[in-house]
Order: structure tokens, then sequence, then C-alpha cells
């Protein structure tokens, strides 16, 4: 009976320890799905990070390529006519007019590539992200230039589509001073909305504008919204949006592609820097409007021109009104960019 006993023990202690290792094990596995998930959703991430800069760059340098072909093609034509003045003077403006595209493509290139250089930058230091103190990198720009710029980043991208890209800014106001703030996030929402309305727009104009919600002591609050003539979002929809790895429906997955991740992405940003939740107002087949609300701290106005946003080139065919609603209008076909100037005021 005893050594029945000691082996019945024995046995219970045996499948006592086999329950436990197959407890830890389970522990263990469930540890490494998650480990898996995260690195999928962070390579996720990063790819939908990166792929809007090298749109961007790669749009550009075909444009450039169009530029010097065209270029080339008129002095060969030229070569037999070379003594001709009339000629001479129609290539001459011609090759001034080409070189002031290439330039422009230029430096559509070289936001683009600055914004990719952030992205890598904020890849090496994702540890440092998970401290709190340092997820926001404050520094010093301008708004207004801000929206510039990324009207410039986008030019290839619409003139692909043919579409129309507005800027509209409070002339009176957010034009003339810098704020402090976390430039890149600030960048990156944008930008991911701006992606997101030419994605989802055919034919028509995307409008990104700019204003001053609230003032109060040296603190501004600023409203931004990117409004587009798309295809607009249904209402019983619409709770999806902000859903990581989530689009409005199957058909628009289908149709589009994409991650699901940049509206999930600009959500949480605007959240980290204080701002308002990222919202969204559709009518379905008609457009969207995105907007959000952030509060900066503000500085001294930018007389000088020193500005935290950088040094902007001059884009040709960007309107500057007189009127207190400025409106630039960046116009573009296939190999015409920024050719049309058009003044656009809305009230």
């Amino acid at each position: 009976m005893l050594s029945s006993h000691l082996a019945l023990s024995l046995n219970e202690a045996r499948f006592e320890q086999v329950l436990q290792s197959e407890k830890q094990l389970k522990v263990v596995a469930t540890e490494l799905g998650i480990v898996k998930k995260r690195l999928e959703e962070f390579i996720d991430v990063l790819c939908h990070e990166l792929r809007n800069p090298l749109n961007a760059i790669f749009g550009n340098k075909d444009i450039i390529a169009d530029h010097l072909n065209a270029i080339k093609q008129v002095m060969d034509t030229f070569h037999a006519k070379k003594n001709d003045p009339v000629e001479l003077t129609k290539m001459i403006t011609f090759m001034n007019n080409q070189i002031e595209e290439c330039r422009d493509s230029v430096a559509a290139m070289t936001i683009s590539s600055d914004h990719l250089k952030d992205i890598v930058d904020t890849v090496l230091t994702v540890s440092m992200l998970e401290d709190e103190s340092n997820r926001l990198q404050i520094v010093k720009f301008n708004p207004h230039q801000v929206i510039q710029m990324i009207a410039i980043m986008f030019k290839a991208t619409v003139a692909e589509k043919k579409l129309t890209l507005l800027t509209k800014t409070d002339q009176s106001s957010v034009q003339h001073f810098n704020v402090m703030g976390d430039l890149y996030r600030f960048k990156e929402v944008i930008i991911n909305l701006v992606s997101n309305a030419i994605k989802f727009t055919e034919e028509g104009t995307i409008t990104i504008s700019i204003g001053i919600e609230s003032i109060k002591d040296d603190q501004v609050t600023l409203l931004i919204q990117v409004q587009d003539t798309g295809i607009g979002i249904k209402k019983d929809e619409i709770s999806k949006l902000f859903q990581k790895f989530s689009q409005a429906n199957s058909q628009t997955f289908e149709k589009y592609g994409g991650s699901g991740l940049g509206l999930k992405i600009s959500k949480e940003i605007v959240q980290l820097m204080g701002g308002t939740p990222l919202q969204i107002k559709s009518v379905y087949g008609k457009g969207s409007t995105f907007y959000f609300s952030v509060p900066f701290k503000m500085c001294t106005p930018t007389d000088d021109g020193n500005n935290g946003g950088g040094q902007l080139p001059s884009p040709r065919g960007v309107t500057l009104l007189s009127n207190p609603v400025r409106t630039s209008k960046i116009a573009m076909s296939k190999h015409q960019l920024f050719d049309s100037f058009e003044k656009n005021e809305k009230t």
C-alpha cells in the first residue's frame, strides 16, 4: 500500500510539473505572439510613413527626366537653325521655363527627402518614444510655411491625377508668427490627411486650410482642415476609419489598397500633441473634411524671415493673394506644373 501511495504521489507530482510546464509554454507562446504582432504593426507603420515621401521623390524624378528629354529635343531641332534670331529667342524662353520646372521638382524632392530623414531619425530613436517626456521634440516653426512645404511635396502626385491642390491661410495672423511645437509630428498628421484625400479623390479639389481657433496669453490654438471632393464616406462606416488596419469597407481596400494605418496614426499624434480629437465631416459621393485643433506656444513675429520650418523656395504657380484670406493654387497637369495661375477666393 505504501509503495502504491508513493507511486501515486510521484505521478501526481510529475503531472503537476507537466501541467505547470504546459502553462509556462502557453504564457511564453502568448508573449511571443504579442511581440510578433507588435513587430508586424511597427513594420506596417514604418512602411506607411516611408511611402508618401518616396512616392513624391519618384514622381518628381520622372518629371525632371521628361523636362530634360524635352530640352534635348529642342536643342537637336534648333541646331539646324542656330543662326535664326527668332528661333534663338524661342529656345531661350523654352529652356528657361523647363529649368524652372526642374527647379520646382528638385525643391519638392528636397522637402520629401527631409521628411524621409525625419522618419529614419524617429525609427532610430524608437526606444526613446517609450518615455513620455521624450515623445515630443519641441522646435520653433512657422505653420503657414509648413502648409506650403506640404503642397510642394505633393505636386507630382496631384499632377498625375490631374487634381487641384489649394492652401488656404488666414493671412492677417497665421502667416506672421512662429510657434513652439513638434514640427515633425505636425507635418506627419497633415501629410497623412492630404495623402488620404488624394487617394480617394478622382477629380476636383483638395484644400488644406489653417486658421486661428483661439488665442490666450502666449498660447494659440490652430485649426487645421483638409477638405476633398472625393468619394465620401457613409455615416455607418465613419466609426471604422480610426481603427488600426481598418478601412471603411472591403470594397475600399480592394480598389484603393493601403494598410488602414494613416488615420489611426494621425489621431494618436494629435492626442499626443494635446489637440482635440481628429474628426470628420463627410457626404457620401461628394467628399470629406478632416479637421483638428492643436495648441502651441506663440513666438515673436517672423519679421527677420528666420523660420523654424526652414527656408522655402518660391514655387511658380502659387498665387499669393492680397485679400484677408490667402488662397494659393497649385494647378498641374502631367507635363506642365505650376503653369496655371488663378485666384480663388472662398468666403
